[in-house]
């Protein structure tokens, strides 16, 4: 495979398979409390930002 497959791919899945992780996420910070919700917070916070990041670059990688 050529890089910008590998990327293509990887992208992909990034993208199909982060949102259910960070469900995942805000489900367990429903049930956590103190520095833990506070943890998980942050890790929402830069899963999101990276989802956003990942579907941009795929949306590149796809139309060019």
């Amino acid at each position: 495979m050529k890089k910008f497959e590998i990327d293509r791919h990887a992208y992909y899945w990034a993208e199909k398979l982060l949102p259910s992780h960070i469900e995942k996420l805000k489900k367990d910070l429903e049930n956590s409390e103190d520095y833990e919700s506070i943890r998980l917070s942050f890790v929402i916070s830069r899963a999101e930002d990276d989802l956003e990041a990942i579907t941009k670059r795929y949306e590149e990688i796809r139309e060019g």
